[in-house]
């Protein structure tokens, strides 16, 4: 199956055109795969080719993501090896890959192998899958090998599967959306070019198909649903059912997600104590004051750190805050203080001695009388 993805070259890609830029640098082109991720949310994908492309043509291309590397077949014969590095630019894992002195066979004979094809995706901070292609021109075209100037690199006509677009990544991811004007054969439309394939030609079911209709002598004689497509239907439904496993994994992420969000809005606030209850303050004011404190103290410590003096100060003697001469007058006022007090209580105790004493004492002796004779 995927053999006949690279022989055939079928692609899945966005279905506008994204300009023509003969030269881009390295971010010009990032930029591009940056908004192409938010383009694709919106447009859906189409099944189409990419079929010896002009210089400066660009295409948003996505790949299978079990193989990323394999580009498709581009209708341009490749002789040399792909080049591919990485690295990280504007803070994202980017893969590069450069192709060159590719040519288109039976097309490029007068000029050389002149294309070079260069492509870019996001390993990291994107979607791996989702490609930027850009075609441009060598400034020294290599000859090409005389046994290779011929030599198709892949069967024409192109055949179209009648398979609806298909959304690669967004809300969407998953969900399909019919061709405008679609939901019949490929026989009547006005060019496979829109959105199929670069460049436009007339409906496959046209004249210059030599058929009328896909399935008409222009094909072989085989139907849509005939040996020739079995493996572009396996791979279409390989893809589709790429697609559904995705839409199933948003769908179970969109879930866990509402289910955390949920839990996190039922949860009540860990507080610290009860205080914070009491006095209506969240534990986020609590936190914030105590974080605005914590700060302010430590920018008063690396300030001094940083500016202040950072000798100590010499140490002061502990009794180099008194006066002696001050302390001695005031000892000896308090003797003098002391010797008044001593001598008014010693009167006080006089005075209380002479107004106790009784006035004197009664004799009980019996003198006798007397008596005159």
């Amino acid at each position: 199956m995927q053999q006949l993805m690279a022989t055939e070259g079928l692609v899945l890609r966005y279905p506008e055109t994204l300009g023509v830029h003969r030269e881009m640098t390295v971010d010009q082109s990032l930029g591009l795969l940056m908004r192409g991720h938010q383009m694709a949310s919106n447009v859906p994908f189409q099944w189409g080719y990419i079929d010896k492309p002009a210089e400066g043509s660009i295409y948003l291309v996505y790949m299978n993501p079990q193989h990323p590397v394999t580009f498709p077949n581009d209708g341009i014969r490749w002789p040399e090896p792909e080049s591919a590095r990485s690295g990280q630019v504007n803070g994202k894992d980017v893969e590069m890959l450069e192709c060159r002195n590719g040519f288109a066979p039976g097309v490029d004979l007068g000029v050389g192998a002149w294309r070079v094809r260069k492509r870019y995706r996001f390993l990291r901070g994107g979607y791996p899958q989702l490609w930027l292609v850009h075609y441009t021109a060598s400034p020294q075209p290599a000859p090409i090998p005389p046994a290779l100037a011929n030599q198709p690199i892949r069967s024409m006509p192109l055949r179209f599967p009648d398979e609806p677009g298909v959304y690669i990544i967004g809300e969407k991811v998953g969900q399909k959306v019919n061709r405008p004007g679609g939901g019949g054969g490929m026989g009547g439309g006005p060019g496979m070019g829109a959105p199929g394939m670069m460049g436009g030609g007339p409906g496959m079911g046209a004249p210059g198909m030599a058929g009328p209709g896909i399935g008409g002598p222009g094909m072989g004689g085989s139907g849509m649903g005939g040996p020739g497509m079995g493996g572009f239907n396996a791979q279409v439904a390989q893809q589709n059912t790429h697609m559904a496993m995705m839409e199933q994994q948003r769908r179970a992420q969109a879930q866990a997600q509402a289910e955390r969000a949920r839990q996190t809005r039922a949860r009540p606030e860990d507080d610290d104590s009860g205080d914070e209850t009491e006095s209506h303050i969240s534990t986020r004011a609590l936190a914030m004051t105590r974080y605005r404190r914590n700060h302010e103290f430590m920018s008063a410590v690396f300030t001094q750190a940083a500016w202040g003096d950072k000798n100590a100060p010499p140490r002061k003697a502990a009794y180099s805050g008194f006066n002696k001469a001050d302390i001695e007058s005031t000892v000896e006022q308090l003797k003098a203080d002391i010797e008044t007090l001593n001598a008014k209580a010693e009167e006080r105790r006089t005075q209380k001695l002479a107004t106790s004493r009784p006035a004197g004492d009664v004799s009980m002796e019996i003198v006798p009388e007397e008596v005159a004779v």
